[in-house]
């Protein structure tokens, strides 16, 4: 999300000493030193968040979805996330159903669902609005809980709270809300579709400001029921290729997958497992596609295929359907249709029987996918606000989702599991999709957020969510932020930020140590890189780098980061990151053209792949040549030793084919093929002759041998046009291989090739 203030890392950088130090202010009798030290817990109607002596944390620490919020003009907040930061003790009979709070040895006893409490089970004291359950969480009266049991004073403006030793003015310092709302007001939970419709409009028409009072009285919606390994297993007999992911032991998806034996192909509409045995492939299955889906990559782990694509559905009805079991609205769709990111997770134990175990969908498209262990996770974003100005009813704003174990069409979202960013200009919901493909049964978890995720970056722990905002004040393009706790199904929002710029790609991020750096390019300042905290507070940055060049590739390893910029030459930056608080740009290297991928060897070597450059003049009238420019060349291999850090140097390079010669691995890390033990790196290529006929030369499969020291090619395989069935023609190349034979995969023929000759096999169609 894109914060709404001009000079947000400021505020950022001083929120303890603002927060807490302006609140000490206005009060005489409490010394800064002691305002330090205060124990003031800050919340926001609807926020998962919580502000306790300047640090952002979550209100409770295992449930994102719980929040304080509004029921019939009373404010209800969590009794144990309030109560254990007040050190208090608390307990729950499940069988009397009562929530306990023991402090200083009193038991103040809680019936669920009445308006009083006990003391020590004996006096009784009445309750304005009863004890609930909310999101598997007891609620109880602000005040009830604050000022009669705690003793504490509250302070309530503009949907911000304040339990604290003395009242405060918050209304007299407009500047303080502000900072408090950036912190914890960055997503909020709508407890009803009226609220959400309401957030909607205000987002839509820039209209969250300090007049934003509670929209709604009603608590609504329903609770939520809460519901191994990092690398692929088989029964693996030689060495195979993996997919060439960003980190390790977080899988991404690809049109073609191996785990040693077989080959699982994307065949147009269809899924295809080959068993790979060199010269005797053979077609043991094919999983037929249905009508309007589309699949364009899977996962496979140890017996479990994972597909995913898209469903295009029509929609033309004026039915009903129920909502939450309660209500009955209108037709979802006014004769129009709908893209849902489509998953179906199959048992492949069998290979020569495939078993479908569960469907899973999210309406919107795909934006990317990982898998971690026995966990898919894929994130859809989904455009909807035209919804708003078609008469759609309330709950046609929210997303579907479906989840085979549970329904067989698609239904709404549940509100537990949407959040909106009142901060953020939005008019599309980013959906997160968590699937246990090992026990089907367990149910997909889903969690909507405002906005149209661009990019994502995910680690074993965590998965940040960027999107694009232009900011008008400051006449620049910012990356926003959403970082998330990831546990197997379990999806928690950790924080929201933004930084100046926008991505590359996936490369641009990384997390590492419990810091998150972030390489963005801007249109006016160069490029810049950020370490951010866990709460996404900026710590440390470098900044106007290479003014007036864009960023080609990046790369994180560990404390150290690389960096090509590109406007007439290629500029190697490497980072020290060892200091979070203090980057710094250890060394550069200029040499001519770019890379647009770093992929690094060991840690005192890094390849580069990327594409020539060459000067360009023209002859003027008096013969003399005057340089006019750069053209980019042929496919460029570059080698660095960056065991020097402070001064990185070439190696060796090589440069294949001419202008206008291509390779998707110039874009698309996973059409590299990668054989670490053997140094063997290949991807498929169209070859152009540098001259003035531009003419292919050559279309096929290049392998290469780099070392720590060079670079050397180590043979080609040819294109050869397919003859199969048009109606399963694929549009795509790639290579694998497994123990002694490499298998070239190119528009829906699979060739065999021994690894050493690159002696042709056999082939199939697919």
């Amino acid at each position: 999300m894109v914060m709404k203030h001009k000079h947000l890392l400021t505020l950022v950088l001083i929120i303890s000493a603002i927060v807490f130090t302006t609140i000490a202010a206005q009060i005489p009798s409490v010394s800064s030193a002691a305002a330090s030290e205060d124990d003031s817990l800050i919340m926001h109607i609807n926020s998962p968040l919580v502000l306790s002596k300047g640090e952002v944390a979550r209100l409770d620490s295992s449930n994102a979805d719980v929040v304080p919020m509004l029921v019939n003009d009373h404010t209800l907040v969590p009794l144990k996330a309030v109560a254990e930061h007040f050190n208090a003790t608390v307990d729950y009979d499940s069988i009397a159903q009562t929530a306990i709070i023991i402090k200083d040895g009193v038991r103040y006893i809680f019936p669920i669902g009445e308006k009083y409490y006990l003391i020590d089970g004996k006096e009784k004291v009445n309750l304005d609005v009863a004890t609930t359950i909310v999101r598997q969480r007891t609620m109880l009266p602000l005040r009830a809980i604050a000022e009669q049991i705690f003793e504490k004073k509250v302070s309530y403006y503009d949907q911000i709270i304040v339990i604290g030793n003395k009242s405060v003015d918050l209304a007299a310092d407009k500047q303080t809300c502000e900072t408090i709302k950036d912190k914890i007001a960055q997503a909020l939970h709508p407890q009803t579709l009226t609220e959400l419709k309401n957030y909607i409009a205000m987002a839509g028409d820039n209209a969250y400001n300090d007049d934003v009072k509670a929209l709604t009285t009603d608590a609504g919606g329903s609770a939520r029921q809460e519901s191994s390994a990092n690398e692929p297993t088989s029964d693996e007999q030689d060495s195979y290729s993996l997919t060439n992911t960003q980190v390790e032991g977080i899988d991404e998806a690809d049109i073609v997958k191996t785990d040693g034996q077989y080959l699982y192909i994307v065949a147009g509409q269809d899924v295809v497992i080959v068993e790979a045995d060199g010269s005797n492939m053979r077609e043991v299955s094919r999983i037929k596609g249905q009508e309007n889906v589309y699949i364009n990559d899977l996962f496979i782990d140890n017996g479990r295929l994972v597909l995913m694509g898209n469903r295009y559905e029509y929609q033309e009805t004026n039915d009903v359907i129920a909502y939450d079991g309660q209500e009955k609205v209108s037709s979802l769709y006014y004769n129009s249709g709908c893209n849902y990111v489509y998953t179906a997770v199959y048992d492949t134990t069998d290979k020569s029987s495939p078993q479908l175990l569960k469907e899973v969908e999210a309406e919107g498209s795909l934006v990317n996918s990982r898998k971690n262990g026995d966990y898919v996770y894929i994130v859809a974003s989904q455009y909807y606000y035209w919804r708003m100005y078609a008469g759609a009813e309330d709950d046609q704003i929210l997303p579907m989702v479906k989840d085979s174990s549970v329904d067989d069409e698609p239904m709404p979202i549940s509100l537990n599991d949407l959040m909106i960013c009142p901060q953020q200009d939005f008019d599309c919901y980013t959906t997160v999709i968590a699937i246990n493909i090992r026990d089907t049964e367990v149910e997909a978890e889903f969690e909507s957020f405002a906005g149209s995720a661009q990019e994502i970056y995910m680690n074993d722990s965590s998965l940040f969510l960027t999107f694009y905002d232009y900011d008008w004040q400051d006449n620049t393009t910012k990356t926003g932020l959403i970082s998330l706790d990831v546990n197997q199904t379990n999806i928690n929002y950790r924080a929201g930020g933004a930084v100046k710029g926008y991505l590359l790609n996936q490369y641009s991020m990384d997390e590492y140590d419990g810091y998150f750096r972030i390489a963005t390019t801007t249109n006016d300042s160069g490029c810049n890189l950020y370490v951010l905290d866990q709460q996404l507070n900026e710590v440390g940055s470098i900044s106007n780098l290479a003014e007036g060049e864009s960023i080609y590739a990046v790369r994180f390893s560990g404390e150290r980061g690389y960096l090509v910029t590109y406007e007439t030459i290629d500029p190697l930056f490497t980072l020290d990151l060892s200091d979070p608080t203090n980057p710094l740009v250890a060394g550069e290297l200029k040499l001519p053209g770019f890379s647009n991928y770093l992929h690094v060897i060991d840690e005192n070597t890094l390849l580069g792949i990327g594409r020539d450059t060459q000067e360009m003049y023209a002859r003027n009238y008096d013969g003399n040549e005057t340089f006019i420019g750069m053209r980019s060349g042929g496919i460029k291999l570059s080698l660095f030793d960056v065991s020097d850090y402070n001064n990185p140097q070439v190696i060796n390079e090589y440069v294949i084919g001419g202008a206008g010669s291509y390779t998707e691995a110039l874009y698309n890390h996973k059409a590299l093929m990668v054989d670490s033990d053997q140094g063997i790196f290949g991807f498929c290529a169209t070859l152009v002759a540098d001259g003035q006929d531009y003419q292919q030369y050559f279309t096929g499969a290049l392998l290469f041998k780099v070392s720590n020291d060079s670079i050397s090619p180590q043979g080609e395989i040819s294109y050869n046009q397919p003859t199969g069935d048009d109606e399963n023609y694929q549009y795509y190349q790639r290579l694998a291989y497994i123990g002694d034979t490499i298998y070239y995969l190119q528009d829906g023929l699979i060739r065999a090739f021994d690894n050493s000759s690159l002696e042709e096999l056999a082939s199939i169609s697919v």
